[in-house]
């Protein structure tokens, strides 16, 4: 049996956007590995370990850059975009569960961590996922920012939100990761007539 942790964050419900964007970052043993990269990416492209929104626009370019040429990363990476709507907890869940279906991988047991999610609602989310037919360990929340790799799902849904808005930048980047497999985006096959 395979242990996966898995990295969520949404881009939030800002007015101003279209868009909801979820991330995942999906990652197995070489969790602490991955960890450390994304430290050190942090660290060189002078991003730190502050949240995508607030870090200076060449600092964000250069530490997406350093991700989506990280071959360890390749199959890691995934998000979705939605039409904006008032049920954003529900379609994180959805994205978690469509990304880690989409992953393949028969045998696992997954640790979900999500970024601001509220004690209150951890079992909610997990009744959810088990429903959707995710092998599910526990779901947690993190404190916002805390970990280098709830930090990389935050710059994965900052990127992916540049690219849907029109930045011309953010896009390229996005569709390189996409050709090169350093992202992917969950695509929800269609089941039947009304779905």
């Amino acid at each position: 049996m395979r242990r996966l942790f898995c990295y969520v964050d949404e881009s939030g419900l800002d007015a101003r956007s279209q868009w909801l964007i979820v991330a995942v970052v999906i990652v197995g043993e070489g969790r602490a590995a991955l960890r450390q990269f994304c430290e050190r990416a942090e660290s060189h492209s002078g991003k730190g370990r502050v949240k995508w929104s607030w870090a200076a626009h060449a600092k964000r370019l250069a530490y997406i850059r350093a991700v989506l040429d990280e071959p360890a990363l390749r199959g890691a990476l995934w998000f979705e975009k939605h039409a904006k709507s008032k049920d954003y907890l529900g379609q994180t869940v959805s994205t978690i569960a469509n990304a880690l279906q989409a992953t393949g991988l028969p045998d696992y047991k997954a640790t979900i961590l999500i970024d601001g999610l509220p004690a209150t609602q951890e079992s909610l989310v997990g009744r959810q996922l088990r429903r959707m037919g995710i092998h599910l360990r526990k779901v947690r929340g993190l404190r916002d920012e805390s970990d280098a790799l709830i930090r990389l799902a935050d710059a994965l849904c900052g990127l992916a939100r540049g690219a849907a808005e029109g930045n011309k930048e953010m896009r390229q980047l996005l569709e390189q990761g996409l050709k090169t497999g350093a992202v992917r985006e969950v695509r929800v096959k269609k089941q039947g007539p009304g779905y």
